[in-house]
């Protein structure tokens, strides 16, 4: 117990002392004009490129996860200081992570692409989209993501000298979940894979249990982990799951699995003690059964719709 209770106040530290770091690095990131112009006006005009002239198709991908990352500082920095307006932020979030994720995994279909995704993009963008609640855009992602094991979308077929999947749990917990929600099957032998889950096996083995207080459990585990790697080695001599600070306070990972069990008709607790789930950005930003509504993006309707001419119905694209 007084382990436990160590534990947990070096978890308090930690996270107050990244709250009070990110509160401010957010607010100054947004206020820069170069980010601004690199990340959404650069982003935007690379769009309108598209539309008008065809070109500059292999940077659709690119072009919507930067978009998606200025609305991700955007939600930060909303949950922190205008929290009415996180809901939006967080569906515009969704909704370019799940474009540009299409759009390379199209792209390299088609052979016009050779690069695909890092895992802790693929990891992040899936889970945006669980957390949004949409059905439609999380069926057609996980199939891509399940095709892409094979592709350079994720370019994870095990090799002697391919380390790529080994280096983040997270991924493949999010991977086992999916799959088991949509009726998948994945032969990790066949690809690079972690030599240990830890501590995502344990609620991998008994994800669906109708305990409340395992559940609770669970959620501990995975936010210690989560908090003990929300670091940058700056020595380069350790790979942390979290190392952006981005994703320091956002439990995406945890806040997926949680949505997953809500749509397959299991309950949740409440509230959770660990002091990443308590600070702003630890909270689920959806009501149960209430998927956000999916934003207005007459840009990117334009794009998808003309993408969708040149691969015919190659990504499902619903609207409210």
């Amino acid at each position: 117990m007084k382990n436990e209770k160590s534990k947990i106040e070096k978890a308090r530290k930690i996270v107050i002392k990244q709250l009070n770091y990110i509160k401010k690095e957010v607010q100054e990131w947004l206020e820069h004009p170069r980010n601004r112009s690199s990340f959404l006006d650069g982003s935007i005009e690379n769009l309108r490129n598209y539309i008008s002239t065809a070109d500059d198709i292999q940077l659709l991908g690119l072009g919507a996860a930067n978009t998606a990352y200025w609305y991700l500082n955007e939600y930060s920095n909303s949950i922190f200081f205008h929290p009415e307006t996180g809901s939006q932020k967080l569906a515009l979030l969704a909704r370019h992570n799940y474009a540009s994720v299409m759009f390379d995994a199209v792209l390299i279909e088609q052979q016009k692409l050779t690069s695909g995704l890092l895992l802790t993009e693929a990891a992040f963008n899936l889970s945006t989209t669980i957390i949004a609640g949409w059905n439609r855009e999380f069926h057609a992602l996980v199939r891509a993501l399940h095709a892409g094991l094979d592709t350079e979308l994720l370019d994870l077929h095990l090799t002697h000298l391919h380390e790529n999947g080994t280096l983040y749990r997270h991924f493949w917990f999010l991977l086992h979940l999916v799959f088991d929600v949509e009726k998948l099957s994945i032969d990790t032998s066949l690809y690079s894979y972690p030599e240990s889950l830890t501590p995502y096996d344990e609620v991998l083995s008994d994800w669906k249990t109708t305990d409340l207080e395992k559940v609770g459990e669970m959620v501990q585990c995975m936010a210690d982990f989560h908090v003990q790697h929300s670091r940058e080695d700056s020595q380069g001599r350790e790979v942390y799951e979290f190392e952006e600070e981005d994703y320091w306070l956002f439990p995406y990972e945890i806040f997926a699995f949680l949505r997953l069990r809500e749509w397959i008709g299991l309950k949740n607790p409440q509230e959770f003690d660990h002091p990443l789930m308590q600070q702003p950005l630890g909270r689920l930003p959806c009501e149960p059964g209430v998927p956000l509504a999916r934003p207005d993006t007459p840009l990117l309707d334009q794009v998808v719709a003309k993408f969708n001419q040149q691969y015919p119905n190659s990504i499902p694209w619903p609207k409210d």
